[in-house]
């Protein structure tokens, strides 16, 4: 398995709601919001993932894409 992490920062006032990230997408991949605890379903459009997240003001939000490896 392999796993690339992504640490994000709302430096805003106001909660942020809605897509915060955009990847390439790999296929089976998964991906999950690590401070929520639960798989967070992209959506996929030109090769990418486009991850969705609720973030507090002033607050860390942290996902992590994991997918096995060809063997």
């Amino acid at each position: 398995t392999s796993e690339t992490v992504w640490t994000l920062y709302n430096a805003n006032p106001l909660t942020v709601r809605g897509p915060v990230l955009s990847v390439r997408h790999e296929p089976g991949a998964r991906y999950l919001d690590l401070w929520a605890g639960r798989e967070v379903q992209p959506r996929v459009r030109d090769g990418r993932a486009i991850l969705s997240l609720t973030i507090g003001p002033h607050d860390v939000g942290m996902v992590a894409r994991s997918r096995r490896k060809a063997r």
